[in-house]
């Protein structure tokens, strides 16, 4: 497992440059996108044993019954996390996509990064709640760097 994290941690960095608008995007590379797929791969192969236990074919039954519920909401979470969130950093700003589209926070509005030890990394602000993104990709290390220098925590364990 180290293995191939390591491996993901070495192919998922690359340097990035801002855009026209002076903003930089975490953007997910090959790895991301493949363990996205994972992800999606999960949730319908998870759905269909789940159906199958229902219809009592298995004997499995009781296992797909109580846990594959569980697993697919997970499964459905990380794949939302690594292929739909974004951030977007600049020297006045911070943007985050989620469900409902693209969330302008000033640096005066952002508190922290942190990683929750099941629900991944968040986006912690003043007045909402804690906003996932995938902080591993093209641009991490200065979109890091450009909360260490707002003075605002960044931590990823």
């Amino acid at each position: 497992m180290m293995l191939l994290w390591s491996l993901y941690a070495r192919l998922s960095y690359r340097p990035a440059s801002p855009d026209y608008k002076g903003k930089i995007m975490i953007k997910p590379g090959l790895m991301s996108w493949a363990m996205a797929a994972f992800c999606l791969l999960g949730v319908i192969g998870l759905n269909g044993l789940v159906f199958n236990a229902a219809r009592g074919i298995g004997d499995d039954r009781t296992f797909f019954l109580l846990l594959g519920p569980p697993f697919i909401i997970l499964f459905a979470y990380a794949g939302y996390v690594i292929a739909w969130t974004r951030v977007r950093v600049n020297g006045t700003h911070v943007e985050l996509r989620g469900i409902q589209g693209w969330t302008v926070f000033e640096w005066t509005d952002i508190k922290s990064v942190q990683t929750h030890w099941i629900l991944g990394t968040r986006l912690h602000t003043q007045n909402t709640s804690p906003l996932p993104f995938w902080p591993y990709g093209y641009g991490a290390a200065e979109v890091r760097n450009l909360f260490i220098e707002a003075e605002k925590p960044y931590e990823l364990t």
